[in-house]
């Protein structure tokens, strides 16, 4: 589910931190299985490349590992990891000084998808999940950043604040105006895919 935070979660996020914490590679390696896909794919929604998507998540694993006897014991693990890889974005676009221009390429190329009402009930399931991810891209950065954290990846909206470095009320209020743009963008019943 979605978001939660079950005593099983916690006690296997705790027991996976301990083994890391512990060096056990093998518990390191099963970590990276399970959250490499997730992790590129939410970097590569801010980096608009696979490429450099997958060499940031070499290096967000690479600083857990290197920083893995100061995990501490009731850090929520994959929320770490999506904070870490936020920050190296941030840091990706500061050196190489094309957030504008970026910004600016994304806009320009996801503003050609403006689906109507007659145009959406004559597409495909693969044209209207093509139709969803431009209009989630169409997003303000922020936006987009904090819908596809709690809908995409599933944090709890205390998780995807955290990892966002804003109050969770912020990201509420930023999640529910996503889903309002998207609902004014992707009429007709498109939704129901969301």
């Amino acid at each position: 589910m979605p978001g939660s935070d079950g005593p099983n979660e916690l006690e296997r996020d705790r027991a996976l931190i301990d083994r890391i914490r512990a060096g056990d590679t093998g518990a390191f390696d099963g970590f990276i299985q399970e959250q490499w896909k997730p992790l590129v794919y939410f970097v590569s929604q801010s980096v608009g490349n696979v490429d450099d998507a997958e060499d940031l998540a070499q290096e967000v694993f690479f600083r857990i590992w290197s920083r893995r006897r100061g995990l501490r014991p009731e850090a929520r693990l994959r929320a770490y990891l999506f904070q870490i890889a936020r920050n190296l974005v941030i840091d990706h676009f500061r050196k190489r000084r094309v957030r504008d221009r970026w910004a600016r390429d994304r806009a320009r190329a996801t503003t050609e998808v403006d689906p109507t009402p007659e145009t959406l009930e004559l597409l495909t399931r693969e044209e209207l999940l093509a139709a969803v991810e431009a209009a989630i891209a169409r997003l303000p950065p922020r936006r987009r950043e904090a819908f596809t954290l709690v809908h995409t990846h599933g944090f709890s909206y205390r998780d995807a604040a955290s990892i966002m470095g804003i109050a969770p009320q912020t990201l509420a209020d930023q999640v529910s105006a996503a889903l309002g743009q998207l609902r004014r963008w992707l009429v007709g019943g498109a939704l129901l895919i969301l």
